[in-house]
């Protein structure tokens, strides 16, 4: 398919200075998530921005003293395989501009399920943080504590899986 365009040669001059003189790779370096200041309970966020950015840097320091550092000329989202630990980061765009920093927190859940198998009591963190347990064999009075990992899943002892009941308590 064959295109003519059929101007005056003022329009021609003005329409080839007007393309010449718009930048390229040149729209402003905006974060769309993790959004500005959020509060997210996701340990794994998904950072999204518009514009075109060659690398990513994410700290958890203002001042970006020991930074992240992710090469992303050819994206625009990162999911970083590594979870964060709850707490404040900030993170900022380079590219032709430098953009940011913004801030997000990453905040701590606590959660437990208990769940009764034919292999024993299994213990699920369903938060993002790690739980030290203590449990009590009820008619031996034996206790013990674990630790389950944020997201992970732990089996009981044998001497602990009769009559369990999950009981919160203040820390």
């Amino acid at each position: 398919m064959n295109w003519t365009i059929k101007a005056g040669f003022g329009i021609m001059v003005i329409l080839i200075v007007f393309v010449l003189l718009i930048p390229r790779n040149s729209a402003p370096l905006l974060p769309l998530s993790p959004q500005v200041n959020a509060t997210i309970f996701e340990t794994n966020p998904t950072f999204r921005w518009s514009g075109i950015a060659q690398e990513l840097l994410i700290d958890d320091n203002p001042s970006f003293t020991s930074p992240m550092r992710f090469y992303v000329a050819k994206t625009n989202s990162l999911v970083l395989e590594k979870p964060f630990s709850p707490g404040t980061y900030y993170w900022k765009l380079k590219g032709k501009q430098e953009s940011g920093p913004w801030a997000f927190t990453i905040q701590g859940k606590a959660g437990l399920e208990v769940e009764k198998s034919d292999l024993g009591t299994l213990l699920k963190n369903t938060g993002n943080v790690d739980l030290s347990v203590v449990v009590e064999a009820a008619k031996s009075g034996i206790t013990g504590a674990l630790i389950v990992p944020a997201g992970k899943n732990r089996l009981l002892p044998q001497i602990f899986t009769k009559n369990v009941e999950a009981k919160e308590h203040e820390s």
